[in-house]
């Protein structure tokens, strides 16, 4: 910058296109946390001359709230931004009083989607090729931002520049047929079917191309591929056009087309994706009457199983071609080469339509689970959210512990990284520290397969904070900062891992007592999955270490909705009732709580905490000892003081009120009256 005149080398560099990013000068990433926050920018970065007003804003960003929340949850965000800004020496985004407005500067800043429009609309088809590098995914690609208001906004948005996108590559494409630069057309058709599966346009190109190469086998390959795309999105084969090129490419003393390439079914989706589970959802038996209905709780029934990043989800198209076969469940998923599938059907009735619903075991031909629900007709959103929760929580735990006895069940002596995980994180349940050691060496042993897999490190996070909690850290600084990176991985790993980011969320505030960095975390963890209960309940606790027990408690109903009986985690539920229910000086509550958590879990040193100090508070103190002497059978090292040192209070006046409580319970006040006592 010289005298006052931003180079386009000094400009900040914001990326909407794929993973949203804003890049320093200076070639570092300034860290925007949150989908809110994110979605607030490109709001601004395309509106008409960068610039929109404060309503338009709310109204897009904060549509569930009432005007006076929303107004506060934008200068909130506001003032977070700032200072995000100000830490990077730019101002970003700025205020214009007299419209009521917010607009970007446009003299600091270079956006990636007016770069992309720029070289698409080039009169050089060297140029128009760099569309390709810009074009790096959907505009604000990993959004998952709860307002109906900016989903449709974007969605719109998207549209266009994928058709500004597919327009131009499908000009170049036809550019390099005509001058029969092959590879190129070959790179331009691949990228063309990224965007979509069935453009046969780019099949076609890629036939021609493969042919004119001399690879007939790859271009007869290529109708095969054609052929899959279609049938299981439309059930219909591809067009005239495309069978006539494969008619032209084949010999004459090949037979038909429909004989000379046999239809294969689809892939085992393990083929792509690291994950050896997987399940598909059947389309449910229903009357006419409430058939779309029922169509509508499947759909949402697989795009909420899709979140969970551990299994393999058959998308809802390739379910859709066997609607109209007359093939079992079980001979579905056989075909699919998948594990597991969900079976139901609707019946309608004078009251409330009835949905039952049954998840199979495909290899063993065994039902695992099944439930009935009543559905409320027609289809709402918001009504039927929670429908779906409850349906997709329980599969989700199913499988979980299906998965965890197919494995404890192995006599294979050389398990894969995916298997090595489950067995450390069966481990986990039991909450001993030989237990813990064990896990540790199967997460490293599932590490050294080298696979890009983010649930491995998510739940490797996990374990590391347990050792922690647990006091089983040799060193607290070291091994916090282990956890921190183990889940920052698993998010590098998959931008959309919601599990990476709850735990991310978990570490910022229990160990790092970062709290709004914390809420960030589960926000867009949340965001990316709202049906997990797990990080419901992990955010619950972070509140309660806030002094918001009331939100806590909330959040914790809102997952036990979800999710009423978790066979594994459950102690972890209990344990955020319980030091919500002691935060909020609710003492016979807490101690109810406590109790449940001792009972599932007796080794889980941090459920016996929140119990005593309640215990305390209440005069209970032949309880309260009890209970200590068996947190210190667990944790030998456990003093007020060593206690006041890591546990993530925001406000003194929580700290003094848990302390308290402790102290009249007979906790040791530190390691001097501990050898007092000893004595």
């Amino acid at each position: 910058m010289e005298g006052g005149v931003i180079h386009q080398a000094d400009k900040l560099q914001l990326n909407l296109l794929g993973s949203f990013s804003l890049v320093h000068p200076d070639g570092f990433e300034i860290i925007i946390r949150g989908q809110r926050k994110k979605a607030f920018i490109a709001l601004i970065a395309l509106s008409p001359g960068k610039e929109i007003s404060r309503d338009k804003l709310i109204s897009k960003l904060w549509g569930k709230r009432s005007l006076d929340q929303a107004r506060a949850s934008l200068r909130t965000l506001l003032n977070e931004l700032g200072k995000t800004f100000k830490d990077s020496g730019y101002e970003l985004v700025k205020k214009n009083s007299e419209k009521h407005s917010l607009f970007i500067d446009q003299n600091i800043v270079q956006i990636d989607v007016e770069q992309f429009a720029e070289v698409a609309n080039s009169h050089t088809e060297e140029r128009r090729r760099q569309v390709m590098e810009i074009y790096r995914g959907d505009l604000h690609e990993h959004c998952k931002l709860n307002e109906d208001a900016y989903q449709e906004w974007l969605a719109i948005e998207r549209i266009q520049q994928r058709d500004l996108l597919r327009d131009t590559l499908l000009d170049l494409q036809d550019y390099y047929l005509r001058v029969a630069a092959h590879d190129q057309v070959i790179k331009i058709a691949n990228r063309l079917l990224t965007l979509e599966k069935t453009d046969e346009k780019a099949h076609q190109a890629l036939m021609l191309a493969f042919s004119a190469q001399g690879d007939k086998a790859a271009a007869l390959k290529q109708y095969q591929v054609c052929f899959d795309a279609t049938m299981a999105l439309i059930n219909e084969p591809p067009s005239t056009d495309t069978t006539e090129i494969f008619n032209q490419i084949k010999s004459p003393a090949q037979r038909s087309p429909d004989a000379a390439i046999a239809i294969k079914p689809p892939r085992s989706l393990t083929q792509s994706n690291p994950a050896s589970l997987s399940v598909g959802v059947v389309f449910f038996r229903s009357p006419d009457s409430i058939l779309a209905d029922v169509d509508q709780v499947v759909t949402d029934v697989i795009n909420a199983l899709a979140r969970y990043k551990w299994m393999a989800v058959v998308p809802q198209g390739t379910m859709l071609s066997f609607r109209n076969q007359s093939l079992t469940a079980v001979e579905i998923g056989r075909s699919l080469k998948i594990q597991y599938i969900l079976d139901g059907n609707g019946r309608d009735s004078s009251s409330l339509p009835v949905l039952s619903v049954e998840l199979i075991d495909v290899v063993a031909d065994s039902i695992l689970w099944g439930d009935s629900y009543h559905l409320t007709v027609p289809y709402e959103v918001s009504v039927s959210e929670l429908l779906v929760g409850k349906i997709v929580n329980q599969i989700e735990m199913r499988l979980r512990s299906n998965e965890v006895q197919r494995v404890l069940g192995s006599k294979d002596k050389n398990p894969s990284a995916y298997d090595c995980a489950w067995h450390a994180i069966s481990n986990m349940y039991e909450m001993t520290e030989s237990s813990f050691e064990s896990a540790r060496q199967l997460f490293e042993q599932a590490e050294r397969e080298n696979i890009q897999y983010a649930p491995i490190y998510s739940w490797w996070a996990l374990w590391q904070i347990f050792c922690v909690g647990q006091g089983w850290a040799k060193n607290l600084e070291v091994e916090s900062h282990k956890a921190f990176d183990l889940a920052r991985k698993a998010n590098r790993i998959d931008h959309d891992d919601a599990l990476a980011l709850a735990i991310m969320g978990h570490c910022e505030a229990f160990l790092n007592h970062h709290f709004n960095e914390a809420l960030d975390c589960f926000e867009e963890s949340l965001e990316l999955n709202p049906n997990s209960a797990f990080a419901w309940t992990l955010s619950a606790a972070t509140y309660s270490y806030r002094g918001e027990p009331e939100e806590s408690l909330r959040r914790l109903d809102h997952a036990e909705q979800l999710c009423p009986i978790e066979p594994h985690f459950g102690f972890l539920f209990d344990t955020a009732k319980t030091i919500a229910y002691t935060f909020s000086k609710n003492y016979k509550e807490a101690i109810r709580w406590g109790r449940k958590t001792i009972r599932k879990n007796p080794h889980f040193s941090n459920g016996y905490k929140p119990l005593i100090a309640s215990l305390g508070h209440m005069g209970e103190i032949t309880e309260a000892r009890e209970y200590l002497r068996r947190l210190l059978e667990l944790e030998g090292n456990f003093t007020v003081e060593r206690f006041v040192r890591q546990y993530p209070f925001k406000h003194d006046a929580d700290r003094a009120h848990y302390v308290e409580g402790l102290l009249k319970a007979g906790v040791p006040e530190n390691d001097r009256a501990t050898d007092q006592e000893t004595v």
